[in-house]
């Protein structure tokens, strides 16, 4: 009898010491796997085979639509302690149509909780567009239209990992747009646009340095007169990590 109580309380013993060591093995790897998290929120190549509808919009109404398929091409880099220096291109087209956007960006990854970091930065953007367009007025049709436009912009990104292996980016911008607009046989104008544009990645780790991106993004600009921009994307590929 006497032994087996002794067997007990060893055993409780055993429970007591190694119960606290193992809570805080857990807690070393998620430090860790936090870690990895933050190192991931940078320092990396994503090439994309993208989908956009655009609408030309004049008072508030669309005049002419725009569906492109495209070719995108993201990057992230820490060049300074949480400093990220952020490149995109983006272009396509189709028979009428032509649509090229670029931009440049400068951040900072900030993490709040475990496993979640924000990256507000500022940047600029330069879209170019062409299309077809009519004026009613002078019953002209098939005119090119092209548009110039020139963006700053202050965006504020956030990187969620949910799981080991699934990750959510999410970001809201707000741009500024001088846009210079030409059309065929017509006065050339420029135009002050401002608006947003929201997205929403869905991230996969698949392989050690190798991830897989499914996202959508939304972009609505405008001026004063209801002249102005709205599109829906998607983006569908693969993120090499270094």
């Amino acid at each position: 009898m006497k032994r087996k109580i002794g067997q007990v309380f060893q055993l409780l013993a055993v429970l007591f010491l190694t119960l606290p060591l193992n809570a805080e093995e857990e807690m070393i790897n998620e430090e860790i796997f936090c870690e990895e998290i933050f190192n991931k929120s940078c320092d990396k190549v994503s090439v994309y085979g993208a989908y956009i509808h655009l609408e030309l919009l004049d008072h508030d109404n669309p005049t002419t639509y725009v569906d492109a398929a495209c070719g995108r091409i993201e990057g992230c880099w820490r060049f300074w302690d949480g400093f990220t220096i952020e490149p995109m291109f983006m272009g396509g087209g189709n028979f009428d149509d032509e649509y090229i956007t670029t931009s440049l960006g400068i951040g900072y990854v900030v993490p709040l909780l475990d496993c979640f970091s924000i990256t507000p930065s500022v940047g600029g953007i330069y879209t170019y567009i062409k299309t077809k367009t009519v004026f009613e007025p002078a019953g002209l049709r098939d005119l090119n239209e092209t548009f110039n436009i020139w963006s700053p912009y202050i965006r504020l990104a956030a990187s969620w990992t949910f799981f080991p292996s699934l990750r959510l980016y999410g970001h809201y911008q707000y741009a500024w747009s001088e846009n210079y607009i030409s059309i065929t046989h017509l006065p050339k104008m420029t135009e002050w646009w401002s608006g947003s544009n929201v997205e929403l990645v869905l991230q996969y780790d698949f392989y050690e340095c190798w991830s897989i991106d499914l996202g959508g993004e939304y972009t609505y600009s405008l001026k004063d007169s209801k002249r102005g921009i709205q599109s829906y994307g998607a983006k569908l590929g693969l993120v090499r990590w270094f």
